[in-house]
């Protein structure tokens, strides 16, 4: 399997095994046979920049895999392994109770799921 991850999120820290390729947000949402990788903290889905929300509302809108990567903001510290879900299941998860609101229920929420997988 192949992944990509983007070029102005944190970099990666070298404890994966998968084959990872940098590319720009056009390319993240982009169907190219690459598994897109969302970037998981304690506070929900990692965003750089504005338009990160609407790449990873894009991502999860549509069918396919998603590979999730747990890394705590403050610490660094990154997960040993990419988790691979289907889109259709992090859809219960709204990504704009991520960014607004109802931040703190959704955490738990994917939190729930990470731990399932």
């Amino acid at each position: 399997m192949n992944f990509k991850y983007p070029l102005h999120y944190p970099p990666l820290i070298p404890n994966l095994e998968e084959e990872i390729d940098l590319v720009s947000a056009e390319e993240m949402v982009a169907e190219d046979g690459r598994i897109p990788i969302l970037l998981i903290t304690q506070f929900g889905f990692h965003t750089n920049r504005e338009t990160d929300k609407e790449v990873i509302q894009a991502i999860i809108a549509r069918d396919g895999k998603v590979g999730l990567l747990y890394r705590g903001y403050l610490s660094r510290r990154q997960g040993k392994r990419i988790l691979i879900a289907e889109t259709s299941d992090l859809r219960a998860v709204s990504p704009e109770s991520l960014f607004y609101s109802q931040r703190a229920m959704a955490i738990r929420k994917i939190h729930k799921f990470i731990a399932l997988m």
